[in-house]
């Protein structure tokens, strides 16, 4: 969803968008006038930035936010700080923080003092706005994650919309050579006719969430969808661990943190799947 929203506050005006897109820009800039800045933060990532010395603050929020700002635009001067702290206050702040994975953040010294400096910004900059991101069972089972912010679950798909998703997403995959027009226009067939069929409820109800949906399409146009709800987590499990992981990496070609924790252990990794 950061991804997303960061993606639509940064087109231009003249940019061609879709319909339903446009509509987000829309209700995303509260005014012509006032252009958001979008700040897409990924938590894991500030974990790995972020002192050990330190408490939590606001300060360390800002501090992580103009590191990630200044990867894509200069920065120059000794006033950065003052300037990111001017689009931050006032009745009509023009930046938007997006705190990405709050539940990726697996060690739990390091996500308590990212949820204290986090709840520090919105004591210091009670106006500006902020979302931060969590998967919905850890959110709701671990106290400590709560934040003085309101809570919004995202819906499921519907099904209009998970057919929309997928038309896009084998007509991109097509677009840009990594899928075969032919047989994505077969698997996306075969893929909605399972969706439909009234024996396998268990499949609809699965793509209703992104992630899932996005998997499924994955291993259907590879092998088509198994008959079992076991084998079709398999193959989620298999492209969690290895393949999710290796996309995440700044270099592609170097291990992955699981593949070193699995060399350190000595473990295989059929082991590990099990």
């Amino acid at each position: 969803l950061p991804r997303r929203l960061a993606g639509l506050l940064a087109a231009p005006a003249c940019l061609d968008l879709a319909p339903e897109d446009r509509d987000w820009q829309t209700l995303l800039q509260p005014a012509p006038t006032r252009w958001l800045l979008p700040i897409r933060i990924e938590l894991s990532q500030w974990a790995k930035n972020l002192a050990q010395a330190t408490e939590g603050c606001a300060d360390d929020l800002l501090e992580e936010a103009m590191r990630v700002v200044g990867h894509t635009a200069r920065m120059p001067g000794s006033r950065q700080k003052e300037r990111l702290t001017a689009r931050l206050t006032g009745a009509a702040p023009t930046a938007l923080l997006m705190l990405d994975g709050l539940d990726e953040v697996a060690e739990a010294g390091q996500r308590q003092r990212l949820l204290k400096a986090v709840r520090d910004f919105c004591r210091c900059y009670p106006q500006a706005p902020l979302i931060v991101t969590c998967r919905v069972r850890p959110y709701d089972e671990g106290q400590h994650y709560k934040l003085p912010l309101p809570a919004y679950r995202l819906a499921p798909l519907s099904r209009p919309a998970i057919g929309a998703f997928l038309q896009r997403w084998h007509a991109e995959l097509s677009a840009v050579g990594i899928y075969q027009p032919d047989t994505a226009a077969t698997a996306q067939g075969r893929l909605l006719a399972a969706l439909d069929d009234p024996l396998r409820g268990e499949l609809a109800e699965m793509a209703g969430t992104p992630l899932l949906l996005t998997m499924m399409a994955r291993v259907n146009y590879r092998t088509g969808l198994p008959e079992s709800r076991a084998a079709l987590y398999e193959e989620y499990v298999r492209q969690l661990l290895w393949e999710w992981e290796r996309q995440k990496q700044h270099d592609p070609g170097a291990a992955t943190d699981l593949e070193k924790l699995q060399d350190e252990g000595r473990l295989l990794r059929g082991s590990l799947e099990r």
